[in-house]
């Protein structure tokens, strides 16, 4: 589908204006410089309840002024004014769903699964993509060789509360033990990679909702892939408001990328069974953690336990926090919840 253009859209609301309110790109030639047809492109925003932001995330998407876009929604079933707005846009979509998921992986995993483009992508639907990036990823794709293209442009930070903006650029973190020791990150916002890529090398896991990209990406560290950090473009907006769920706490997030960090530890590292050893340690520090979130089901606390339990299981009989926090799960009404959080 070639993008609409700002009077193919609805009119924006009251007040609205600027990129991508009343803005658009600039609309791509039908073919490539050398007569050939653009490669396609395929987007997929994963949304739950992202009333107030979505509408700006899907006007960013569709005026690209791209020649061929795939752009696919899947929506958790929100109760807000999600789907109202994405019925709004349901002529430019390819594809849209609204239905009950398991998390944002599992969203972003159904749109792949129908994604056809020669470039995918995913696009969070709080934040946007900046004019004239799709066409920018596409001259670099064309001129890319080999069927390895991954590019991860700069991204602006935007807190929503206090207005404070920072572009930050990509660091060309290539080793995989900097994604399982250090302090590697991607910016997602700016990453488009090559369709044969997600073939190789699967999709998200949907067991976790915090720290799945990250998994993904040391992913594909770990299978040898390199992504390119340009300098000359900034590909979009990653917003933070106090909804998102980096303002939520991290343990969630320190939990997956401990995961994360043990799935790939490689085999060649030195004292390789000892470092293994720590790192379940800690994983079970968080794993404690969480079991004594109320808001979890008795079924997830439990799960959680057990997996302490199962790897370390001496351990646990003299562990106070484990076995005060499955005292508390088991017999909740001899503890008083009086003061507690």
């Amino acid at each position: 589908m070639r993008c609409p253009t700002l009077k193919d859209l609805p009119p924006p609301p009251v007040g609205k204006t600027g990129w991508p309110w009343t803005e658009q790109s600039t609309p791509a030639p039908d073919l490539t410089p050398g007569g050939d047809p653009w490669p396609r492109i395929s987007i997929v925003t994963p949304s739950y309840n992202q009333g107030a932001f979505i509408e700006e995330t899907i006007r960013s998407v569709l005026l690209q002024g791209y020649p061929d876009l795939e752009y696919i929604i899947i929506d958790g079933g929100s109760t807000d004014a999600s789907v109202e707005i994405i019925q709004k846009y349901s002529p430019w979509l390819t594809f849209w769903v609204s239905e009950k998921d398991s998390g944002q992986a599992q969203a972003i995993n159904k749109g792949f699964v129908m994604a056809t483009g020669g470039v995918v992508a995913w696009l969070n639907s709080d934040d946007i993509y900046f004019r004239d990036v799709l066409q920018y990823v596409a001259r670099k794709y064309i001129t890319h060789a080999g069927r390895k293209f991954w590019i991860v442009a700069a991204v602006e930070y935007n807190d929503f509360e206090s207005g404070e903006k920072v572009v930050s650029y990509q660091k060309p973190f290539y080793s995989i033990n900097d994604w399982v020791f250090g302090g590697a990150s991607l910016h997602q916002q700016g990453a488009f990679w090559d369709r044969s890529i997600l073939d190789d090398a699967g999709l998200l896991f949907e067991d976790m909702d915090f720290g799945f990209d990250k998994e993904y990406f040391t992913r594909l560290i770990a299978l040898g892939y390199r992504y390119s950090c340009p300098k000359d473009v900034v590909a979009g907006r990653y917003r933070q408001h106090k909804d998102c769920k980096w303002k939520k706490g991290l343990i969630p997030f320190k939990y997956e990328w401990l995961r994360s960090s043990i799935i790939h530890l490689p085999k060649s590292t030195p004292n390789y069974k000892q470092v293994r050893k720590n790192l379940c340690r800690s994983l079970g520090y968080f794993e404690i953690r969480l079991s004594q979130d109320r808001n979890k089901s008795f079924s997830q606390r439990l799960r959680l336990l057990a997996r302490v339990f199962f790897r370390s299981p001496r351990s646990c009989l003299t562990d106070r926090a484990f076995i005060g926090s499955l005292s508390r799960l088991m017999f909740p009404w001899t503890y008083s919840t009086a003061g507690k959080p």
